[in-house]
């Protein structure tokens, strides 16, 4: 769980949100998952451990514009980004805040700030926390709230992809060399 933007098991956990509502992108902030899970045979004791909170999945017919804004949100400042799926993201410091994103990417081609995508996040999210209270003014006819916990969402996507070979993917990555 440990990585600025990435981890093994941030990358799981946004996974199983994505696949869950079926998602284009999903992203959580980095302090929702609490614990490590070792290797070898994964338990839903180790899984709710991880995930212990019970926030559930929240989705948004969101439009690229806003979705690269609210990934904009997670750079601004000293802010670590967020655990992502579905997206690539090349970020640059050294930019003015509200414009670091160099490079951004959903599912594996170019963002386009016209498409509609559904976009998963959890409910504490969704409500405005880390940072992201411009959530909170997105019209009610685009937010869709599900039953759908992220602690369950994550034990059935282990069951359904097991075994699980995960690395790192280079989801969102920081390079403060020059904008591309």
């Amino acid at each position: 769980r440990v990585g600025v933007g990435e981890s093994v098991l941030g990358d799981l956990v946004t996974d199983a949100m994505r696949e869950a509502v079926k998602a284009d992108v999903a992203f959580t902030d980095l302090g929702g998952i609490r614990s490590n899970i070792r290797a070898g045979v994964i338990t839903a004791r180790e899984v709710f451990a991880a995930v212990p909170l019970y926030n559930r999945i929240v989705y948004y017919d969101m439009t690229g514009s806003f979705l690269k804004w609210v990934l904009e949100w997670r750079v601004k400042g000293m802010r670590q980004g967020a655990y992502v799926s579905g997206v690539k993201i090349v970020y640059s410091r050294s930019l003015p805040d509200l414009s670091r994103i160099t490079l951004l990417t959903v599912g594996g081609k170019p963002w386009d700030p016209d498409s509609v995508y559904r976009v998963a996040t959890t409910d504490y999210i969704a409500a405005g926390n880390i940072g992201l209270e411009i959530l909170t003014q997105i019209e009610p006819q685009y937010v869709h709230a599900t039953d759908v916990l992220v602690k369950d969402a994550m034990v059935q996507y282990i069951e359904h992809h097991s075994p699980l070979e995960r690395d790192l993917e280079g989801r969102f990555l920081r390079d403060d060399k020059a904008p591309y």
